[in-house]
C-alpha cells in the first residue's frame, strides 16, 4: 500500500461541507441543556398518582442521585414545552376575536402545605373575568387519536398520571391555597395538540371529582409523615413500577429476574401498546364485518341458474354495492355446480 493511499484511509472525506456544525447533533444539545435537576419544593402534582410512596419520598431526599432522562426523552420534553409555547400564542389569537374570553394566570404556583404538593398551572380560562377551568396543556404522538374523553385517559399510564395531575390542581384552588386564591373551579381543559399538527386539538373536560382528589392528597400527606419520621415506606417490589424508575440505582427493589430479556426501550413500548392497540382494532373489523355480511346476504335474492351473471345491488345508508353472478363447479367428476354473488367495483 502506497504512502498516499494509507493517508487516504486515515483521514476519510468530510460527511459535511467545510466549516458546517453536526447540526443534528447541536439540536440535541439544545435539548440537553434544558434538563435540570433541582430538589423540588414540594411533591409534584404531575408526580402525585404514582403508587409508591418511596419514590414520593425520594424525590425529595434523594433528588441529587435521581437518573437523568435518556437524551431520546429529554428531547421528547423539550419538544413539550415548544408546543405549549406555540399553544399559548394561539389561544391568545382566540381570545382576541372573542374578547369575553380568555387563558389567565399561565404558570401560577399552587401549594398545599398539609400535604405537601405543589404545582403551576398552565393557565386558568376565564369568561369575562371569571375563572371557570383550569387550564392543562398536553402534546401526544401517536395515541392522539385514542383519547377522546375522561374514561380513555385509564388506557394509557402517562395519560392518567395527567387525569390525577388536573383533579389535584382543581382540589387545591378549591381550598384556596393558591397564593393568588380562586373561585371554586369543576373543570378542567385538558387540551391536547397532535405533534404532527399543532393545530389538530381536542379538549377533553374533565369533572372535579372530590373523592379521587382526596385519595391522592392523602397519599401525598401519607408519604410526608415519613419525611418527618425520617423513614422509608416499604418498598412495593414491583417490576411494572420498579423496572426504569430514576431511584432504582438507590432502592434496590427485590424484583425477581425475569428468564429473558426486559425491553424498556420507550419507542419499542410505544409500539407495543400500538400493536396491541392495532390487535384490537382488528378483532373488532372482523367482529362488525360478519354482521355486515351476514345482512347483505339476507339482502340479496337467491342466485341460481336464471339469475346467473345477473347484477344487483344492496344499499347501506349512503353506500351502494354491487353484486354479479358467478358459479363454481365443485367436485368436477360429479359434476357438481354452485352460483353465488360476487362484489364488484362499479366504475364512476
Amino acid at each position: 500500500m502506497s504512502n498516499q493511499t494509507a493517508t487516504q484511509n486515515q483521514n476519510p472525506p468530510p460527511v459535511r461541507p467545510k466549516g458546517v456544525p453536526d447540526i443534528a447533533n447541536e439540536m440535541l444539545e439544545i435539548a440537553l441543556a434544558k434538563r435540570r435537576n433541582t430538589k423540588p419544593a414540594g411533591f409534584r402534582a404531575s408526580e402525585i398518582g404514582f403508587p409508591c410512596l418511596r419514590y414520593l419520598c425520594y424525590t425529595q431526599t434523594h433528588w441529587k442521585q435521581r437518573a437523568a432522562p435518556s437524551s431520546g426523552l429529554q428531547g421528547i420534553f423539550a419538544t413539550g414545552g415548544d408546543i405549549e409555547t406555540i399553544a399559548y400564542r394561539n389561544l391568545s389569537k382566540i381570545a382576541e376575536k372573542y374578547p369575553e374570553f380568555t387563558v389567565a394566570r399561565q404558570q401560577e404556583t399552587l401549594s398545599d402545605p398539609e400535604s405537601g404538593i405543589v404545582g403551576h398551572t398552565d393557565g386558568v380560562v376565564m369568561v369575562e373575568n371569571e375563572a371557570v377551568a383550569i387550564l392543562e396543556v398536553k402534546s401526544v404522538g401517536y395515541r392522539y387519536n385514542s383519547l377522546h374523553d375522561v374514561e380513555s385517559l385509564h388506557s394509557w399510564s402517562i395519560a392518567e398520571k395527567w387525569l390525577y395531575q388536573c383533579q389535584i390542581y382543581m382540589h387545591m384552588s378549591n381550598m384556596h391555597m393558591s397564593n393568588m386564591p380562586m373561585s371554586k373551579l369543576e373543570w378542567t381543559a385538558l387540551l391536547l395538540i397532535n405533534k404532527l399538527n399543532h393545530y389538530d386539538t381536542k379538549v377533553i373536560w374533565i369533572p372535579y371529582n372530590e373523592k379521587q382528589a382526596n385519595y391522592l392528597r392523602n397519599n401525598a400527606i401519607a408519604a410526608k409523615k415519613y419525611l418527618e419520621k425520617n423513614e422509608e415506606p416499604e418498598k412495593i417490589n414491583d417490576i411494572t413500577y420498579c423496572k426504569g424508575c430514576p431511584f432504582e440505582h438507590v432502592c434496590l427493589p427485590e424484583i425477581q429476574a425475569s428468564a429473558s430479556a426486559n425491553i424498556t426501550s420507550p419507542d419499542v413500548l410505544d409500539a407495543w401498546e400500538r400493536q396491541k392497540e392495532l390487535a384490537k382494532a382488528s378483532l373488532e373489523h372482523a367482529r362488525v364485518k360478519r354482521i355486515v355480511d351476514k345482512a347483505v346476504k339476507d339482502a340479496l335474492p337467491a342466485c341460481g341458474e336464471p339469475q346467473y351473471k345477473q347484477p344487483e345491488t344492496v344499499t347501506i345508508g349512503e353506500d351502494t354495492l354491487h353484486f354479479e353472478g358467478a358459479k363454481r363447479t365443485i367436485q368436477p367428476t360429479a359434476g357438481g355446480t354452485t352460483f353465488y354473488w360476487r362484489r364488484v367495483k362499479k366504475e364512476s
